[in-house]
């Protein structure tokens, strides 16, 4: 019975039990639970953010399509407008009629093309800000130095890279 107090396993379970016997007085899973919870809290506010951020993105989508849609339709109407005035002046002179329907015509798909490109640019930048504002956010969160600094590094080889 003796040889059982001599052998350090016996001790290394007294020590462990002891241990976990304190923890619990100590009421460490009550901290874990807080911290656990906390932590929860936390990324749900982060997805319900980006969720907000996805739904603004979408809303904004959609307003620009609605204006390139508007543009679309006025343009139609130009168009329109431009081949009944034509109509009319071909009573005049065939030269007058001819040319007027090619001016109209440029003007208008000019109109299409400005407005088109317009509504475009738009959209691309409000959805590059988006797109930059959340990839920043989650770079910012998940990135170590680590990752950062070998980020850099390759920057840096290809930028030397480059310039020889």
């Amino acid at each position: 019975m003796s040889g059982i107090f001599i052998d350090p396993a016996f001790w290394v379970f007294i020590a462990l039990a002891l241990f976990f016997v304190l923890l619990y007085r100590v009421k460490v899973q009550d901290a874990v639970a807080k911290a656990l919870d906390s932590r929860a809290a936390e990324i749900k506010a982060k997805l319900d953010a980006a969720e907000s951020l996805h739904r603004e993105a979408k809303e904004l989508a959609a307003s620009y399509q609605a204006k390139r849609k508007a543009a679309e339709a006025e343009a139609a109407a130009i168009v329109a407008n431009a081949t009944a005035e034509a109509e009319r002046l071909a009573v005049e002179s065939k030269a007058a009629l001819e040319e007027t329907i090619k001016r109209r015509t440029d003007l208008a798909l000019a109109k299409i093309a400005q407005a088109e490109a317009q509504a475009m640019t738009d959209v691309r930048a409000a959805v590059t800000e988006i797109a930059i504002a959340a990839a920043g956010t989650l770079i910012a969160e998940r990135m170590d130095d680590a990752q950062s600094g070998a980020l850099i590094e390759t920057g840096i080889k290809a930028v030397a890279a480059k310039l020889n």
